[in-house]
Formats: C-alpha cells, sequence, structure tokens
C-alpha cells in the first residue's frame, strides 16, 4: 500500500501503473485541540505583538524556502496603500530567511506593517495564529506545487482562519467549495488589489468559521490517525 498527501499526488503514483486500490488519499492533519481558538490567548499575543484590534493581521508560519517565494508576502503588502489597517506578522526560518528580513527592511523601514520573527515551538506557532486574521500559504507559480499538502494550510484550517493561498489546485477548489479563504494571483501586484477587494466583502470571520468547521469534519488529526493505522494493518495482514 502507499499514502498520498493529496488527489493529485495518487494520480502522479497512479500514472506509473500503481493499482488505484493499493494507494490511499491521507493528507496533513488539523490538530484541533493544539490549535484551538482561544480569545484572551488571541488579545494577549496581539498585544505583545504591538497588533491594535483594528489590525487586520496577515500570518505566515513555516519554511522561508527558494520555493516558497515569501517575499511575495512582503511586495503584496508593499503594493497596499500605506494607510492600509493590513499587517503582515511571518515567523520561521530556511535559506531566504535574512533576505526577506532585508526585503522588508527596504519597503518598511520603521517595521510599522512588517514583523518578522525566527523559528518558534509548535505550542507558539498556536498563538500566532490566534493573533492573526488570515493565515497564509504560497509557493512560487510551479503546477507541481499545486498538488501539495502543506502542514501550515492545515495549522490555519484547525486555527479557524481564512486561508489565503497563491496557488491553484485541490486546496483552492477546498476553499472555495467551503467559502475558508480565498487564491490570490502569483502576481503581487494584483494580489494586493484582490486582498482588498476580498477584505471589503466583510466575510473574513465567516471564512474562519467555515475552516475551522472543514478541520473538524475532515481533517482531524484523531480520524486521519485512525485510516492511517487501518491502512497499515490492512497491508500487514497481505
Amino acid at each position: 500500500s502507499i499514502v498520498a498527501l493529496s488527489p493529485g499526488m495518487k494520480d502522479g503514483i497512479v500514472r506509473y501503473g500503481i493499482d488505484p486500490k493499493n494507494v490511499h488519499v491521507i493528507p496533513n492533519l488539523a490538530d484541533l485541540e493544539r490549535f484551538l481558538p482561544d480569545v484572551k490567548k488571541r488579545i494577549n499575543t496581539r498585544e505583545e505583538l504591538g497588533f491594535k484590534e483594528s489590525d487586520i493581521v496577515l500570518g505566515y508560519f513555516g519554511t522561508f524556502g527558494k520555493i516558497n517565494d515569501v517575499n511575495f508576502l512582503v511586495h503584496m503588502v508593499d503594493a497596499l496603500p500605506h494607510n492600509s489597517s493590513v499587517k503582515l506578522l511571518m515567523c520561521g526560518g530556511g535559506a531566504t530567511f535574512n533576505e526577506t528580513i532585508q526585503a522588508a527592511k527596504l519597503v518598511d523601514p520603521e517595521g510599522e506593517r512588517i514583523t518578522i520573527l525566527e523559528g518558534v515551538s509548535k505550542e507558539e506557532i498556536s498563538d500566532l495564529y490566534r493573533a492573526v486574521v488570515i493565515s497564509c500559504s504560497v509557493f512560487l507559480p510551479i503546477p507541481e506545487m499545486e498538488i501539495n499538502s502543506a502542514n501550515k494550510f492545515f495549522d490555519s484550517l484547525a486555527s479557524g482562519k481564512c486561508t489565503l493561498i497563491n496557488y491553484g489546485g485541490w486546496q483552492q477548489n477546498l476553499l472555495e467549495e467551503h467559502q475558508a479563504g480565498f487564491r490570490v494571483s502569483s502576481n503581487p501586484i494584483l494580489a494586493a488589489q484582490e486582498l482588498a477587494r476580498f477584505i471589503s466583502l466583510d466575510t473574513i470571520e465567516l471564512n474562519g468559521q467555515n475552516a475551522r468547521s472543514l478541520a473538524e469534519y475532515k481533517y482531524d488529526r484523531d480520524k486521519l490517525a485512525s485510516l492511517l493505522v487501518s491502512v497499515l494493518e490492512s497491508a500487514a495482514r497481505v
């Protein structure tokens, strides 16, 4: 048996001649307990980070790698009007971490719109998710990445956050079907315009609630872990 992390990954495996019956789709998991929304922690974390209650904070928490194109978010925020209430909070590490810090300093030398933190523990990450209203998962425009199964995407759902992505594929379809987030262009200037239009719809909170419901219904860690155990036990009996 083979476990694929997305429908597209299963399709790729089957194209190599593997019997579809032997390929099981089990995506990354939503840890509902760790990322449980908590109003008190949300307020405390936002205060610690210096955000106003009116700020619309975007969050990116994960790898700063070449393929992640995290600088896209810096340029997207820079393309918004400078009096915009949108702020960007990023946390992580990787090959382009220092490059992203420099890019942020160029467009926001006073650090008024963009905050970048070094990587922290999973427990601390859950508090950072609580501090944002829109969570982001981004990649370079590479077609193969549209079948990815990014941890941060499922952490975002579990946290009950409206999720922003800049790529298509099954995750875009999922967000649109359940009204749990939205896709923006891979061009940061166009993406800024699309973000502004989405914010004007005043549906961010509803999308966040839908994201949490989707995580509970379809991506619960314990349910998917049980499915994985059943696949392993079935394979062991062959």
